[in-house]
């Protein structure tokens, strides 16, 4: 995706949507109004383009069952897309399943919405 023409994009299509979405009914207004649209003033700003450095892999859920931390039931996933056994997982997902099985604690994980990394206490 080139960013920068996904905004153009997008401002041509809001402008489009002005244009034919709100028409004044008086005649010197709706001309003020067309005019100000043509001279395309400033209706977006950026893009802002935000870089974030991929999460830190970890185990795969079949390197854990392996290992012994995960129950082999977990292998019945096999081909299954809803959990891969051999896609990593990120490292603090992996923290979180470390701490949920090691016992004797309570476990609270809190996610953000979208890609939020979650909290294992």
């Amino acid at each position: 995706m080139n960013p920068l023409r996904a905004s153009e994009r997008i401002e041509t299509s809001y402008r489009r949507y002005l244009a034919t979405t709100f028409s004044p009914s008086e005649p010197w207004l709706r001309e003020a109004y067309q005019q100000a649209l043509a001279r395309e003033f400033q209706l977006t700003r950026g893009p802002y383009l935000q870089a974030a450095a991929p999460y830190a892999r970890g185990r795969t859920v079949r390197q854990l069952v392996e290992a012994g931390v995960l129950n082999p039931a977990f292998l019945r996933f096999e081909g299954s897309d809803a959990l891969p056994l051999d896609r990593p997982l990120h490292s603090h997902q992996e923290t979180a399943i470390l701490k949920a099985v090691s016992g004797g604690r309570n476990l609270i994980v809190a996610t953000g919405t979208g890609p939020g990394r979650p909290s294992a206490s």
